[in-house]
């Protein structure tokens, strides 16, 4: 999801990325390193855009040593969409200690379906989040192209309300 948000980035902000080289870590440089490296059209300034600073911070929990990761919990869920995507995985109904113990398999990560849950959980508000972030940094984008050519004329979206019962 975050490398989606990415192209998105890439794409509306006219940073000059190439397709293949879009990653969530690529949009906060300002060039591409190694063997057929080029400089990007355009660099994205966090400290201009509050809402750019939000997804850059989102971003930090997940591409800097996890030792120093200002979320912890992002390891764990890391660990997981990595065995989801590259490995294989072991959910368990039962929590216990002792099922785990039976079914020692070093290849697979063990998971209980309540912690599977949980993290599923932390991360679709992560997720929440960062689309809203998002949105606001479109918003703050908008209104900053908005004031640099006010002839323009910029349409307006109406927002549906929803209660909070059906919010997550």
């Amino acid at each position: 999801m975050l490398d989606k948000v990415a192209f998105f980035v890439n794409a509306y902000l006219d940073l000059g990325i190439k397709e293949r080289d879009v990653s969530y870590f690529s949009i906060w440089k300002s060039e591409k390193n190694g063997k057929n490296s080029y400089k990007y059209k355009n660099t994205l300034l966090p400290g201009k855009n509050y809402a750019l600073a939000s997804l850059y911070w989102i971003g930090k929990d997940f591409y800097v040593p996890f030792v120093d990761s200002p979320n912890p919990q992002a390891k764990h869920i890391s660990d997981i969409r990595n065995a989801f995507e590259h490995k294989y995985s072991k959910i368990c109904w039962l929590d216990s200690d002792e099922a785990s113990i039976e079914i020692e398999d070093s290849l697979a990560l063990h998971i209980s379906e309540t912690e599977l849950k949980e993290e599923g959980m932390r991360l679709l508000k992560l997720l929440r989040e960062t689309i809203v972030c998002l949105a606001l940094a479109v918003g703050i984008e908008e209104y900053e192209r908005h004031n640099a050519s006010p002839d323009k004329k910029v349409l307006g979206l109406q927002l549906l309300k929803y209660d909070d019962k059906w919010k997550l």
